[in-house]
């Protein structure tokens, strides 16, 4: 069912009302499992579209309430911290690129559909430290002691947290905490909740992405945007066992529904071919075609079928289908890759 709860509302798959109705007669468990792999807020408006709200409890009705007021609120603090820390690093030439969330959300009809957790950012090698003296100017902390920078073999900064205050009364305490949302009080009515910051550079290091910037805006371009999202699917899916992966499949969709005409899908076949990742793109685009419809994808899909003929190695498995069903072993995935454990040439 959250495979279908992906989906952007106006494409829903026919079969989905039937799995929510069947689902919520065990209500709690569902909304247990959507808010652990930060579904809630598709799952509420799915059950909004199809007029099913008579089929939660009141209290189970409140509780999504609180927890998609709570993602709404975190999600406008990073945004807030995001647009300060870019207005400041573009005056001193430092271009900050939001990834993943931060610049998928614009995607989501709701904010609560694509709750965020953190800030990341992409920067040129050269200027990471210029936006961490950025972030430090602007009331970011590094952790204590600082962590050592290790530019040679890492491609991201150590975390950097900043405490941000929100005023509201007190019905935003119990929001916050039934999200998992770490809070304290600096006053009666005033709640602190910490906003964490990664700074990424060099995303191609050890050919990892091929890094394309739109020229006229600080953001990835559609077909370098979509390779992310695919390989960071594929990582946090496959190889890290995370069950919020899945809200990176959400991504994906909505990305090639709104910027589909700006996708080289030729360019995103040759990086995928560059980077030893062709089964993964491959079965990422199946699905796409296949399960969403998305008939924008089918061109790239058999350039990269036609690609994959004779790379029996790099196919990974079901992608998708780990998302939703049991997982198997790190070590068996990569097992049936052919690759050694200690190269994987796709990560």
């Amino acid at each position: 069912m959250s495979l279908g709860l992906c989906a952007p509302r106006e494409h829903y798959p026919a079969w989905l009302p039937s799995q929510i109705e069947a689902s919520l007669e065990s209500g709690d468990e569902l909304l247990a499992r959507c808010h652990d792999s930060h579904q809630l807020g598709l799952l509420s408006s799915a059950i909004q579209h199809f007029g099913m709200e008579p089929l939660l409890s009141d209290e189970q009705l409140e509780t999504v309430k609180r927890i998609n007021i709570a993602n709404d609120v975190l999600n406008a603090a990073l945004i807030s911290c995001y647009d300060e820390l870019a207005f400041v690093a573009t005056r001193l030439q430092v271009r900050p690129i939001p990834l993943k969330g931060l610049s998928t959300a614009g995607f989501y009809m709701e904010f609560a559909g694509r709750p965020m957790r953190d800030i990341d950012l992409l920067v040129d090698r050269n200027h990471a430290l210029s936006m961490k003296t950025v972030a430090l100017g602007l009331g970011f902390t590094e952790s204590s002691p600082a962590a050592p920078i290790d530019f040679e073999n890492n491609y991201e900064l150590p975390q950097l947290s900043k405490v941000v205050s929100i005023r509201a009364d007190a019905k935003l305490g119990p929001c916050l905490e039934e999200a998992g949302i770490a809070f304290y009080h600096n006053s009666p009515n005033t709640f602190a909740i910490t906003t964490l910051l990664e700074i990424h550079f060099d995303l191609e290091l050890s050919g990892r992405i091929p890094v394309q910037l739109e020229s006229d805006e600080n953001r990835l371009s559609a077909t370098s945007e979509l390779f992310y999202l695919m390989y960071k699917l594929y990582v946090d899916a496959v190889i890290l066992n995370k069950l919020k992966a899945i809200k990176l499949l959400g991504d994906i969709i909505r990305l090639v529904d709104r910027r589909g005409p700006f996708i080289d899908w030729a360019l995103l076949n040759e990086w995928s071919a560059a980077t030893n990742s062709v089964g993964l793109v491959t079965n990422v685009m199946w699905h796409l075609v296949h399960t969403f419809g998305l008939g924008a994808v089918e061109g790239g899909l058999e350039q990269s079928l036609k690609l994959r003929a004779g790379r029996n190695d790099l196919y990974f498995g079901d992608l998708i289908g780990r998302l939703v069903a049991n997982r198997s072993p790190r070590y068996l995935v990569l097992g049936r890759t052919g690759n050694k454990i200690g190269v994987r040439h796709h990560v």
